[in-house]
C-alpha cells in the first residue's frame, strides 16, 4: 500500500521536472540533463552503502529513515519552484536536493525489496515480487491522470502531494513493521571492505549490473527525452500523459501474465535478453512515428513489454543469487545500474539537442541491442554455480 501511495505522487511529479525546468525556467535541453540525471549519482553509489548498514543495522530503521527524509526531499523541491529566485538559484536547489532524493529513493526501493525477500516465503515470492511490481505500476498510472485532474503535473504543488503521500508511506510501514522480527540485525560482523570484495568476486552479479546499466541508460529515456521530444512535436505535454498512462496500464495488464508464463518456459536471463530487443523495438517506432499518436501509444506498448521482462524478474534473479547473511548489500548493489538513469538524461540531452530526436532514439536502441552481450556472459558463468537450476532451468 504503501509503495502504491509513493509512485502516485513521483508519477505525478518527477516526469514531469524536465518540462517545468526547461519550458518554464528557459534552462537548456543538456543542463536539463544535467539536474534530472543528479539524483541518479547518489542513487547509483548510496545503494551498496544503505544495503551494508540494513545488514550490519537492520531493514526496517534503515527502511525507515529513508522514507522520511525521501518525504522532505519532494516538500524542497516544491519549496524551491515557489521561491522568488533567479532561475539559475533554482536549478542549483533542484540539482542539490535531486543527489539526496536519489540517495533516500534508492535505499527505500532496495531495501524494500530485500525486506520482503527476508519475510516471505520462497514459493510466494514470485508472486509477491509480481505484486509488488504491479502496485508499483497502477500507482504510475493513476499518478499523471490525477495530477492532470487537478493541475498539478508539471508544477510545484505536485511535489507538495507527492512528499505527503511518502509520509503517509513512511507511518503505515512504522506502524505495521513493528510485528515483523525476521528483518532485526543478523549479529554477523559487517564491514564495508570485506562485503565490497565478495561483491566484486560476484562475476554473475557484476554482469548483471554492468547490463543493468545499459538497460537502464536506454530506459531512463522515457523518463528524460521522451517528454521534450513530444512537446517538441505537439507543442503541449497531453500526449506525454498519455504516453506514461500508456506505460503504467500495460504493466499493470501485462506484467503477471507475461512473467507468470514465460517463466516456466525461459529463463529469467533470457527473458532479460528478450526485453532488450523490445526496448529497441519501442525506441526505434518511436523515432519515426512522426504525428500519429496510436504509433506512440503501439511503440510504448513494445517498449513497456521489453520493461517488464527487464526489470520485473531483477528482484528475483537477485534472490536467487543473494547470501541470506548479504542480502541487503546484495539488493542494494542494484543500486549501481542506476548509473545508466544518471548519465542517461545527460547524454539523450545532449543527443537531443544537436543530432534531432530521430538520431537519438536510434541510438539508445543500438546500445539496447548490444546490452545482450553481457546477459550472455551471465549465462556462462553461472554454468556449474549452486543457483544454476534456477538461473538456467526452463522451469522455475
Amino acid at each position: 500500500m504503501g509503495i502504491f501511495l509513493l509512485r502516485i505522487g513521483t508519477s505525478m511529479s518527477i516526469p514531469f521536472m524536465s518540462i517545468y525546468l526547461h519550458f518554464t525556467l528557459g534552462i537548456s535541453l543538456s543542463e536539463t540533463g544535467l539536474i534530472v540525471g543528479a539524483s541518479y549519482i547518489s542513487h547509483t553509489f548510496g545503494g551498496f552503502f544503505g544495503g551494508v548498514l540494513s545488514d550490519k543495522y537492520g531493514k526496517r530503521y534503515m527502511l525507515g529513515l529513508s522514507l522520511f527524509l525521501y518525504a522532505l526531499t519532494f516538500w524542497g523541491f516544491g519549496l524551491s519552484g515557489t521561491m522568488p529566485l533567479e532561475p539559475s538559484i533554482i536549478s542549483i536547489l533542484f540539482c542539490i536536493i535531486n543527489i539526496f532524493a536519489g540517495l533516500f529513493r534508492v535505499w527505500s526501493e532496495t531495501m524494500a525489496q530485500a525486506m520482503l525477500s527476508d519475510i516471505v516465503e520462497e514459493s510466494e515470492k514470485l508472486a509477491v515480487f509480481n505484486i509488488r511490481y504491479t502496485a508499483v505500476n497502477v500507482g504510475a498510472a493513476i499518478g499523471p491522470i490525477i495530477g492532470a485532474m487537478i493541475g498539478v503535473s508539471g508544477t510545484m504543488l505536485g511535489f507538495y502531494i507527492a512528499g505527503a503521500l511518502c509520509m503517509s508511506y513512511f507511518i503505515l510501514f512504522m506502524i505495521k513493521s513493528k510485528t515483523i522480527n525476521s528483518v532485526k540485525p543478523s549479529g554477523i560482523n559487517i564491514r564495508f571492505s570485506t562485503t565490497a570484495k565478495t561483491l566484486v568476486d560476484d562475476k554473475v552479479l557484476r554482469f548483471y549490473i554492468i547490463g543493468g546499466i545499459f538497460a537502464f541508460l536506454c530506459y531512463v529515456q522515457l523518463e528524460s527525452i521522451l517528454g521534450q521530444i513530444l512537446m517538441q512535436r505537439f507543442g503541449h505535454a497531453d500526449v506525454f500523459t498519455i504516453i506514461l498512462v500508456v506505460n503504467a496500464v500495460t504493466v499493470i495488464f501485462l506484467q503477471i501474465p507475461l512473467v507468470n508464463y514465460y517463466l516456466k518456459k525461459y529463463s529469467p536471463v533470457y527473458l532479460m535478453k528478450v526485453g532488450c530487443v523490445f526496448i529497441a523495438g519501442g525506441l526505434m517506432g518511436t523515432a519515426f512515428s512522426g504525428m500519429y499518436i496510436p504509433l506512440y501509444i503501439i511503440n510504448q506498448i513494445i517498449f513497456t513489454i521489453g520493461e517488464i521482462f527487464l526489470f520485473s524478474i531483477g528482484g528475483i534473479f537477485m534472490d536467487s543469487i543473494a547470501p541470506e547473511e548479504l542480502r541487503g548489500s546484495y539488493f542494494g548493489c542494484m543500486g549501481f545500474m542506476y548509473l545508466g538513469k544518471s548519465i542517461g538524461p545527460i547524454i539523450g540531452g545532449a543527443l537531443l539537442q544537436y543530432l534531432g530526436s530521430e538520431q537519438a532514439l536510434c541510438i539508445f536502441a543500438l546500445i539496447s541491442l548490444g546490452t545482450i552481450c553481457f546477459y550472455t556472459q551471465i549465462e556462462k558463468h553461472i554454468v556449474g554455480s549452486n543457483n544454476s537450476n534456477l538461473i538456467l532451468n526452463k522451469s522455475i
